[in-house]
């Protein structure tokens, strides 16, 4: 069976509240590439350079708080041997639904 990513989001919020839990999922967003050390993503030791990829993906952060329903992104990647090149798409955007969480009783 296969489930569109909206309902697995989905799925994820109705079992955290059912467990009492406070967070849900509000907002994902799927890379055009893996992260990569190679193209200054992650360090050597695999920890996400959270201020460079700020930086490098500002348009999809940008668009998912901007509302937007569709962003085009493109990178440069370097490869193994030393060549570059790029990977780019558009990305669609949609909202998840949301539930607020029931307090637990006294």
């Amino acid at each position: 069976m296969t489930k569109k990513i909206g309902d697995v989001i989905l799925d994820v919020n109705n079992i955290s509240l059912r467990f009492g839990g406070v967070k849900a999922l509000t907002d994902i967003s799927f890379n055009v590439k893996e992260l990569d050390a190679d193209d200054g993503e992650l360090t050597r030791t695999n920890k996400v350079r959270r201020g460079f990829i700020a930086e490098k993906y500002l348009p999809l952060v940008d668009a998912l708080y901007g509302g937007l329903t569709t962003q085009f992104i493109e990178t440069v990647v370097k490869f193994e041997d030393g060549r570059t090149g790029s990977v780019s798409a558009t990305l669609r955007i949609s909202d998840a639904q949301t539930f607020v969480p029931v307090k637990a009783a006294a």
